[in-house]
C-alpha cells in the first residue's frame, strides 16, 4: 500500500475482504432526518454537515442562479434542518459590506457551536472566504480573505474549510509567496490559519506553512502535507500540530513508495480513517493511532471518494456523483469488527457520521433532481 509511521515502520493491519460485508436494506433504517427532494430550478438545502442530535446544518438555496452579469442572484441562508422544520442562524448578509450574494460551501459542527464558510465566488479559481460562527446566540464574521492577500486569493488546492478544535476555528487558505504574485503563477503556498471561536474578525494566526486540509485532532489539528509535482500537489503525509501556535508538527504517517497518495481523510479521537490512492487502485486504511494499528479495505479503482469518522465508526463511499445506479455506503465498526454494505440508490457520493448517526446523499432523479440527504441510525 506504500504507507509509514512517523518512525519508518511500514504501516500493516487487517485486510477485509469487501465480500465479507453484511448486506443491509436501507428501507430497514430508522430514519432520523431527511431533507426535502427539489428539482433543478426549485429553492432547496444544501448540506453542510450533520450534528450527533440529527439535526443538519444546511445552506437554503434559491431556485435562481446567476444573475446576468454571472454572479449569484440571491445570497443564500444557513441554519439547521430538524424535524421538517429549517431555523436559520441569522442574517450574515450585512457582516461584511460591499460584498456581493454568496453562497456557503463548507461547516463544522461541535456541540452547540457551527463554523462555516462563504463565498461570493461561482468558478474554481478564486475564492474571496469569510468565516461565519453561531454558537446558539447570533451569527459572528470570524475572519475574511482580506486579512491573508487584500486583492484577492486564488484557489490552490481545493475551497478553504473551517474545522473546529479545541476553541478554535482551523481552515487552510491560499497565500502569496512573493509580494505581488501574478494571477495564474505558481507563487502561491498553502497555510493552515486559526483564530478563536469567542472572536469576532481578529487578526489570524499562522500555524503552518507547506500544508492543508486541517482536521481536528487531539488539541490541535492533523495537517495533510504534499510535494508539487510539477504544479499539482500531491498529499504524501500527515502531521499532527498540537494548537499551540508555536507552527511546530509531528509526523504521523506518510508515503514510503512513489504513487501513494492521500485524496481523502477524517478523524475523531485517536482514530484516523484515509483514503489512499496506489498503484493497485483505492483502499480506505483506519489507522488507530495510539495502537499504531491498521484495517484496510481495498476499494476499486477511482478518483472519488468521501469518508468520514465518528468514534470507532468509518464510513465511506466510492460513488461518483451522478446518481445513476445503486452505490454502496460502507460501514466498520472497529469495536466490533462489522463491515456493513449499504445499497443506496442514486448515492450521491457524500457522506457524513455523528454520535450513532450515519448520512449519505442521493439523487431521486439523476437527470432533474437535487442531492437529498437520508440520516439514519447507524446498523
Amino acid at each position: 500500500m506504500g504507507l509509514a509511521w512517523d518512525g519508518g515502520d511500514p504501516v500493516v493491519g487487517n485486510v477485509v475482504d469487501p465480500d465479507s460485508a453484511i448486506t443491509v436494506d436501507p428501507a430497514s433504517l430508522a430514519i432520523v432526518n431527511r431533507t426535502p427532494s427539489a428539482l433543478v430550478g426549485q429553492e432547496s438545502l444544501s448540506t453542510l454537515a450533520l450534528r450527533p442530535d440529527g439535526s443538519l446544518v444546511v445552506a437554503r438555496v434559491p431556485g435562481s442562479g446567476l444573475d446576468d452579469e454571472g454572479r449569484l442572484a440571491h445570497g443564500r441562508t444557513v441554519g439547521l434542518w430538524q424535524h421538517d422544520e429549517f431555523t436559520s442562524f441569522g442574517d450574515v448578509a450585512g457582516l461584511v459590506p460591499g460584498d456581493p450574494a454568496r453562497q456557503a460551501y463548507a461547516a463544522d459542527a461541535e456541540g452547540d457551536v457551527v463554523v462555516w464558510a462563504e463565498t461570493s465566488s461561482v468558478d474554481l479559481y478564486q475564492s474571496p472566504w469569510r468565516m461565519f460562527v453561531w454558537d446558539g446566540a447570533r451569527p459572528r464574521l470570524l475572519a475574511r480573505s482580506e486579512q491573508v492577500h487584500p486583492p484577492g486569493l486564488p484557489i490552490v488546492d481545493g475551497d478553504s474549510e473551517p474545522v473546529i478544535s479545541n476553541g478554535r476555528a482551523y481552515w487552510a487558505t491560499s497565500y502569496p509567496l512573493v509580494p505581488n504574485p501574478a494571477e495564474g503563477s505558481t507563487d502561491w503556498g498553502m497555510e493552515v490559519v486559526s483564530t478563536p471561536l469567542t472572536g469576532e474578525n481578529q487578526p489570524l494566526r499562522i500555524e503552518a506553512s507547506g500544508v492543508s486540509r486541517p482536521l481536528p485532532f487531539g488539541s490541535g489539528v492533523l495537517v495533510s502535507a504534499f510535494q508539487t509535482v510539477p504544479t499539482e500537489h500531491v498529499h504524501d503525509g500527515l502531521a499532527v500540530m498540537d494548537g499551540a501556535g508555536t507552527g511546530g508538527s509531528a509526523s504521523l504517517v506518510r508515503a514510503s513508495r512513489t504513487g501513494t497518495e492521500i485524496i481523502e481523510s477524517d478523524t475523531d479521537g485517536s482514530r484516523v480513517a484515509l483514503v489512499v490512492a496506489h498503484a493497485r487502485g483505492n483502499a480506505v486504511v483506519t489507522l488507530d493511532t495510539e495502537a499504531r494499528s491498521a484495517t484496510i479495505f481495498p476499494g476499486v479503482r477511482s478518483r472519488t471518494a468521501s469518508v468520514a469518522q465518528c468514534g470507532p465508526r468509518t464510513v465511506w463511499s466510492f460513488a461518483d456523483g451522478s446518481g445513476i445506479d445503486k452505490q454502496p455506503v460502507w460501514l466498520y465498526d472497529s469495536d466490533t469488527q462489522a463491515l456493513t454494505k449499504i445499497d443506496v440508490t442514486g448515492n450521491y457520493g457524500a457522506v457524513y457520521c455523528a454520535g450513532d448517526l450515519i448520512a449519505w446523499k442521493s439523487l431521486s432523479d439523476p437527470a432533474n433532481a437535487l442531492a437529498t440527504t437520508t440520516v439514519v441510525d447507524a446498523p
